[in-house]
């Protein structure tokens, strides 16, 4: 206990391997008192891989609605490592408020494929039921895709039907067990209403 203000002010480090440590420390521990200074370095930093570990410090402490407003305010930075480690967080948060922007990412055809996918899977964790329509049409896609793209959103967005489970997944994957569907889509879809 006596090391965590030690551990809370080497966020602001000149050294960035030390900020990154002190903010794996921060996850490490749990320390909601260390969400300000996470939440100063997620949005502030210049070096991405201390930006990640903002937002990872950030998903691993208590709920808390002014980190969740830092970490989803992430989902805009220029770098995709960010947004993913922002979608975690949010994910870990369990902040359900946020899910239309984390939709927003999923749905944004320009952005970076580990994005949407974990933007897809991410909505599942949530169980956003909102989002089922959603994820059957990317699931549809995996069948016959027209890029790597369709098929990695597309199998994420199966696991995330499997994790929400609406009552009529059997129906909404019945064309993804097809025998002529190809085997990883399949296995998927059994793993997803498994």
């Amino acid at each position: 206990a006596a090391l965590v203000p030690i551990v809370i002010d080497a966020v602001d480090d000149p050294a960035p391997r030390v900020r990154e440590a002190a903010l794996h420390a921060i996850a490490t521990a749990r320390l909601g008192s260390g969400a300000p200074r996470a939440g100063k370095a997620l949005a502030d930093d210049p070096w991405t891989f201390v930006r990640v570990s903002a937002a990872e410090a950030l998903g691993t402490i208590p709920a808390d609605a002014r980190a969740q407003s830092t970490i989803a305010a992430a989902l805009e930075d220029p770098n995709p490592k960010v947004r993913v480690a922002a979608i975690g967080a949010l994910g870990k948060q369990r902040a359900t408020t946020y899910a239309d922007k984390i939709r927003e990412r999923l749905d944004d055809t320009k952005e970076d494929v580990e994005v949407r996918a974990l933007a897809a899977r991410t909505l599942g964790a949530m169980c956003e039921r909102g989002s089922v329509d959603r994820l059957t049409k990317l699931a549809d896609r995996a069948r016959f895709p027209a890029s790597e793209a369709d098929d990695r959103i597309g199998i994420a967005a199966i696991e995330a039907l499997g994790t929400i489970h609406p009552t009529d997944l059997d129906k909404r994957l019945a064309p993804l067990r097809d025998k002529n569907v190809r085997m990883p889509v399949r296995r998927a879809a059994d793993r997803a209403l498994a």
